[in-house]
């Protein structure tokens, strides 16, 4: 495998978008205290990280929604910090007018009338690897705080990276605790994207032998970065530091 330098500008490549967003008043206040202060009376989806394995259950998040689970957030964060990871609707953060506010100032990312577009939002502690996948549509991975590497590669290499087929996603959500009926649909939902059983950051080049050809491409976010990432690019991301962040639809602004 080549890990490789992300150009700066090169055609049908990911590339960071510059903005305003480095002055949102987020990317300078928000820290976990005052994310679960200004948080107290919400509830939110919550997976459990395992620092040791690096990872969350595949498909524990849909496991949780599925069965209309909702978690204290003040019960797991601030007590058991760095042992679990929020993926949450943005629907928090429009009942939370403190933290709107704090990233309500730059169009059109974080201009009011364009929140609905914000289709998910994210909290990470240090050393979370968000599992290589790709989307059926293009996306802008925005980060609010925190620093974070992100590794992609091209969908030319789709035969090299190990997909999951929905015959192993179905398999895999069953042994992980979804339904008959949950599993079925997420097998169904997975014709749309892909999961990548090769860790982009720690590859097994003894069982994906595969990949030593695959050239991944790397660059940082900061707290204010946005990256655009083509649709059909696989992408995975590691935190280096506490880390919250937007998935915004491209297609959607």
């Amino acid at each position: 495998m080549n890990i490789k330098k992300l150009p700066s500008s090169r055609r049908g490549f990911p590339k960071k978008i510059n903005s305003g967003a480095k002055h949102f008043p987020a990317t300078k206040k928000w820290n976990c205290s005052y994310f679960l202060e200004s948080m107290k009376s919400e509830k939110v989806r919550a997976l459990p990280f395992s620092k040791i394995e690096n990872r969350t259950p595949l498909f524990n998040q849909i496991h949780i929604l599925k069965n209309q689970s909702q978690i204290e957030i003040e019960s797991i964060l601030l007590h058991r910090y760095g042992e679990y990871v929020i993926r949450e609707e943005v629907q928090i953060l429009k009942n939370n007018q403190t933290l709107l506010e704090d990233i309500n100032y730059t169009r059109p990312y974080g201009s009011l009338e364009n929140l609905d577009f914000f289709h998910s939002f994210f909290f990470a502690p240090p050393g979370y690897t968000v599992e290589p996948h790709t989307d059926d549509l293009s996306l802008y991975l925005f980060q609010i705080k925190g620093k974070k590497v992100v590794r992609v590669v091209a969908p030319e290499f789709n035969n090299s990276v190990y997909r999951l087929s929905p015959q192993t996603t179905l398999e895999i959500s069953m042994k992980e605790g979804l339904t008959l009926d949950q599993a079925l649909l997420l097998s169904k939902q997975s014709k749309n994207w892909s999961i990548s059983e090769a860790n982009f950051f720690n590859i097994d080049l003894s069982r994906f032998d595969k990949m030593k050809n695959v050239d991944i491409y790397e660059t940082e976010l900061n707290g204010g970065d946005i990256l655009e990432i083509p649709q059909g690019w696989w992408h995975s991301t590691f935190t280096d530091e506490e880390s919250f962040a937007f998935n915004v639809a491209k297609n959607k602004l």
